[in-house]
C-alpha cells in the first residue's frame, strides 16, 4: 500500500505508535497551556481574566461542535495523512495565536486549532487498533495515552513557567514546533496496517456495534462528570475537607498525578488479560473512590490516601475505556 503514496516510505508500528504519542503529548499541551498563561494574557491584550478564558472555553466547545463532521468528511482519505495534516493546521494555529494583535483574533485561530485537534484525537485511538495484534491493544493504547498525562504533568507546567520568563507567544510558538516531528513521521510513512479501519462504512447506527459503543460511552461519560465535578474542588477539600494548609496543595496535587501514571502504567496489562471485565471494574472501582472522599476530613493521612486511590483510578479509566471501545 505505501507504494501508491508517491515518496511515502514503509514505516514501523513502533516508530507510528512513538510519532502518536508525541502528537497526543504536543496537542494536549498546546489546547491546556492557556490555563497557565491567562494572568499574562490578560494583561498583554488588555481584557479581563475571565475573557481570556474564552480561549479554553472555545476550544471545548469546538472540540464538541466540530470532531464527528470531520471524521466523516475525511474518512475516505489515508488516516495518517489526514492526523499529519490535522497536526500541521494546530500548528499553525498555534502560531497564529501567538502572533495575534488582539483577543478576537487569537480566539479565531483557537478555534481553527481546536477543530485540528479533534480530529487528530478522534482518529488516535482507532488508528492503533489496526497496528498491532489485539492481545497487545490494552498496552499500544497505553502507550500512546502517555503523551497526555506526559502534558498534564510536565508540559502545561513548563509552558506556565516558560511564559514568565520569555512570554505567553513565544511560549505558543514553541509549542507550536512540538507538532511538527510527529506530523513529519506520519506525513512521510505509512504503516502498514492489520485491516480494513478506515475504509468507508454506512450509516454507523445500522452497525450492530452501535448499541453497546453507545452504552459505553454514555457510562464512562458519567463517570467523567463525576470526576471533573469533584477535581474541580480538589484543593478545597483538601484544605477546607481535610483541614490541611493551603501549602499542602501542590504536594497532594503531585500525588494525584503520580498516582495516574501507575494507574496508566497497569492499564495496559489489565486490558489485555481482562478485556471484557476491565473497565467494569475499574467504573466500581471509580465510583468507591470518589465516595471515599467522604472520609477525607477524618485524618490527613486518609484525605491523602483517597486522592492517591483516586489519582490512580483516573489513570486506569481513560486506556481501558478506549481499548473497550476500539
Amino acid at each position: 500500500p505505501a507504494a501508491a503514496l508517491p515518496g511515502a516510505v514503509c514505516a514501523s508500528p513502533r516508530w507510528t505508535l512513538a510519532a502518536l504519542t508525541a502528537a497526543a503529548f504536543a496537542t494536549v499541551t498546546i489546547e491546556l497551556s492557556p490555563t497557565g498563561l491567562l494572568p499574562v494574557i490578560a494583561a498583554d491584550l488588555a481584557v479581563s481574566p475571565s475573557a481570556a478564558g474564552s480561549l479554553v472555553a472555545t476550544w471545548a466547545v469546538t472540540l464538541a461542535a466540530t470532531s464527528l463532521a470531520l471524521v466523516r468528511a475525511t474518512r475516505r482519505l489515508p488516516r495518517e495523512r489526514v492526523l499529519a495534516v490535522a497536526l500541521l493546521v494546530c500548528s499553525a494555529a498555534t502560531l497564529a495565536t501567538a502572533a495575534a494583535p488582539s483577543l478576537g483574533a487569537a480566539v479565531v485561530a483557537r478555534v481553527v486549532g481546536a477543530a485540528a485537534h479533534g480530529l487528530v484525537w478522534a482518529l488516535l485511538v482507532p488508528h492503533v487498533t489496526g497496528l498491532v495484534p489485539p492481545e497487545r491493544l490494552g498496552r499500544a493504547v497505553s502507550t500512546v495515552l502517555i503523551g497526555p498525562t506526559a502534558a498534564s504533568v510536565l508540559g502545561v507546567p513548563a509552558a506556565a513557567s516558560l511564559g514568565g520568563v520569555v512570554g505567553w507567544r513565544w511560549t505558543l510558538a514553541l509549542l507550536a514546533v512540538l507538532a511538527l516531528p510527529p506530523a513529519l513521521v506520519l506525513l512521510r510513512g505509512r504503516t502498514a496496517r492489520r485491516d480494513g479501519v478506515g475504509a468507508a462504512a454506512g450509516a454507523w447506527w445500522r452497525d450492530p456495534s452501535a448499541r453497546p459503543v453507545l452504552r459505553t460511552a454514555a457510562g464512562t461519560a458519567a463517570l467523567l462528570a463525576g470526576h471533573f465535578a469533584a477535581a474541580t474542588y480538589l484543593a478545597v477539600l483538601v484544605t477546607d475537607g481535610a483541614g490541611l494548609p493551603d501549602g499542602a496543595v501542590p504536594a497532594v496535587l503531585f500525588v494525584f498525578g503520580l498516582a495516574g501514571v501507575l494507574g496508566l502504567a497497569v492499564a495496559g496489562p489489565l486490558s489485555d488479560r481482562r478485556p471484557a471485565t476491565a473497565l467494569p471494574v475499574v467504573a466500581v472501582g471509580f465510583a468507591a473512590a470518589l465516595a471515599a472522599l467522604l472520609l477525607i476530613g477524618t485524618h490527613p493521612a486518609v484525605a491523602v490516601a483517597a486522592v492517591a486511590v483516586w489519582g490512580v483510578l483516573i489513570g486506569l479509566l481513560p486506556p481501558v475505556f478506549q481499548t473497550r471501545m476500539a
